[in-house]
């Protein structure tokens, strides 16, 4: 199957977006796809890439960008041989080029992450009138939670257009650590208390994350002395780390907390084997889903999100840690503290959510399910060619 990617931005960027589209796209070429990505051109990368599993990247000099969206002239590197055009949106990318897809009579995927920016109203009118323009010319939408194929049914989109695929996670790279792992670890490292881990970007693109409410919650926590040597560790990079560090040292807990900026990937996963819980603050619905938080389930820890997270939905189902009010710091405080102090409830949480990642959230089960869409739709066309 010949099947082309249409990405914003790619690898070897590390976004969740670009890690869902290096995850799909290498696992399909790795069994034998024909597979490409089309994506913008990035300083310092090739033109044209050739990945181990096999993958074909072609990054593409943008047009113009509308504020930091990179417009492509996308129509001029599709082939027309392409069986499936796969979109990783929301894109204006795809509202450019879906209505000429569809004339070209290319199958179309498009995967609806999130709606960015939500309490912004003309950004949500134009999520409204993309499910009912640009997904006229949609064969498939992917959505990750129950959560967004809700929200584009009442936006007027078929429910059969619609499939919930949700996200994966390598289980072979992140996994749990035992327990005389995890020690030396803690020794290589230098820590002696718990560990609560953030993980995510600290920029302008992310700030719907809002770390300052996990900063302000994990102050109040610290202030009992039961918490006396936990400490926070921010891993990500961005422009406005230097915020976030004054912001802390306003709160005078600067010494408790390290911001350690973008780091290896081994790194990472010491990080989450180390960790006692994970937090993700985010209150917004703009976090679509959260993969750290599968990241972290697949590495034995425990994690703590709002119900804004759309990963908040397999968190409630398998039982792998705790949900709490988006906005509240004293919710949030209360949960750290309950996982901290309950050695018992952290490794029950720790279980399930390792099975749940063995089970159904790993990459190889996602791409089974990705691949079986593509060839209902390759079917769908062989049938309606055979009829015409």
């Amino acid at each position: 199957m010949r099947v082309i990617f249409v990405a914003d931005r790619f690898y070897p960027l590390i976004g969740g977006g670009e890690k869902y589209v290096l995850s799909i796209a290498s696992g399909l070429a790795e069994r034998g796809h024909d597979v490409h990505v089309l994506t913008s051109s990035v300083p310092g990368r090739p033109q044209l890439e050739v990945l181990r599993c096999g993958l074909k990247v072609l990054r593409i000099k943008p047009i113009f960008h509308v504020r930091d969206i990179p417009i492509l002239p996308l129509l001029k590197f599709v082939s027309s041989d392409a069986e499936i055009i796969h979109i990783s949106g929301p894109s204006l990318n795809e509202d450019v080029i879906c209505p000429f897809l569809k004339a070209l009579n290319h199958k179309v995927v498009s995967t609806y992450h999130a709606d960015f920016i939500m309490e912004n109203m003309l950004v949500t009118t134009y999520y409204v009138m993309k499910a009912h323009l640009t997904y006229r010319f949609v064969d498939k939408i992917i959505v990750t939670t129950v959560r967004y194929a809700e929200i584009l049914k009442r936006r007027g989109v078929p429910s059969e257009k619609i499939s919930v695929i949700p996200i994966g996670v390598n289980e072979e790279i992140f996994k749990p650590a035992k327990n005389e792992e995890r020690v030396l670890l803690r020794e290589r490292y230098g820590i002696k208390g718990k560990i609560v881990l953030f993980v995510g970007g600290f920029d302008r693109k992310h700030a719907y994350k809002h770390p300052e409410i996990l900063l302000k919650s994990f102050k109040s926590l610290i202030e009992d002395k039961k918490f006396a040597e936990a400490r926070l560790i921010m891993v990500g990079g961005g422009e406005l780390i230097k915020y976030y560090q004054k912001f802390s040292e306003g709160l005078g807990i600067s010494k408790r907390v390290s911001f350690l900026g973008r780091v290896s990937m081994d790194h990472l996963v010491n990080l989450y084997k180390m960790a006692d819980i994970f937090v993700l603050p985010s209150p917004l619905p703009s976090e679509g889903f959260g993969m750290t938080a599968l990241e972290a389930m697949a590495s034995g820890c425990p994690v703590i999100v709002t119900r804004a997270c759309g990963c908040s939905e397999i968190i409630r189902k398998e039982k792998s840690g705790i949900i709490v009010k988006p906005w509240s710091t004293s919710e949030l405080k209360d949960a750290m503290a309950t996982l901290l102090l309950d050695e018992d409830l952290r490794r029950k949480l720790a279980y399930n959510g390792r099975m749940a990642i063995e089970k159904i959230y790993n990459w190889k089960r996602i791409v089974d399910r990705v691949e079986q869409l593509y060839e209902g739709l390759v079917e769908e066309s062989e049938d309606s060619a055979c009829c015409s």
